[in-house]
């Protein structure tokens, strides 16, 4: 089925040994140290707090206000972020949001953290998380007075969904949104989530705050996940290109 509400996702929460150091100030200058690996936007805001809190004797908290993907990092006292004065040169207070210093406050609200990603036109061939769940290891034994017993280790749940219609093309009317690099989301969202990185899944991107955690399983040309090929609409629609069959699994 197709779904009946335009969907979003958010990712870009991506720490390596690049961008794992961030320099802050309060009673002392601090360096917190990230953890390596991929986080999504809630995952980050609590990694971050958790390395600030780890090297400072101050409480840090960080809030997501989850409609504009704005990070807002607190203490109750006042502090620094030192965005472009620290020892540091390569950090990751550009991925949360800042790209200065902030000074005088106990409160510093960033711009937009990581990236969105929104198709143009609605998802097809959608089949729910809760409609394709799957027993994780599971075995089934039956004893000799024929009791059936099941033995199993969780559930992945599965969504499968195409987008369909990504193009740069003016539209007039219909259905499909404008948007001048509607290719060019679509193929860097790809290259993302075939890294399998995680990324949140809104069903409905009114409603952010409903979302799934989810990694790619399985494209279209890759049953592990981890290459896509893009396909272009011949014949009377060149130009808009689309994903293929997603399948991705909720963690």
């Amino acid at each position: 089925m197709s779904l009946n509400t335009r969907s979003k996702f958010y990712y870009g929460h991506y720490i390596d040994l690049t961008n794992n150091k961030l320099d802050f100030e309060d009673s002392a200058v601090r360096e917190a140290t990230l953890n390596v690996g991929d986080y999504t936007l809630t995952e980050f805001a609590a990694e971050v707090a958790r390395a600030m809190n780890e090297v400072s004797n101050e409480t840090y908290s960080i809030s997501v206000n989850r409609t504009d993907r704005t990070l807002t990092v607190s203490s109750t006292s006042n502090f620094s972020l030192l965005v472009t004065t620290g020892a540091n040169n390569s950090t990751p207070w550009s991925l949360l949001g800042f790209t200065a210093d902030q000074t005088g406050g106990n409160s510093y609200t960033g711009t937009a953290s990581g990236t969105e990603f929104i198709p143009q036109f609605f998802l097809q061939r959608y089949i729910d998380f809760e409609d394709d769940q799957q027993s994780v290891s599971s075995s089934v034994a039956e004893s000799a007075s024929g009791q059936i017993q099941t033995v199993s280790f969780g559930t992945n749940k599965f969504a499968t969904m195409e987008i369909k219609y990504q193009t740069a093309i003016t539209q007039v009317n219909g259905a499909i949104e404008n948007s001048t690099t509607g290719v060019t989301d679509l193929r860097n969202f790809m290259i993302y989530v075939t890294k399998k990185r995680k990324v949140e899944f809104m069903k409905d991107r009114d409603t952010p705050t409903s979302f799934n955690k989810c990694v790619l399983e399985s494209t279209s040309s890759s049953s592990s996940g981890t290459g896509f090929r893009l396909k272009e609409s011949l014949g009377s629609m060149p130009g808009y290109f689309s994903s293929g069959t997603l399948k991705f699994r909720e963690v």
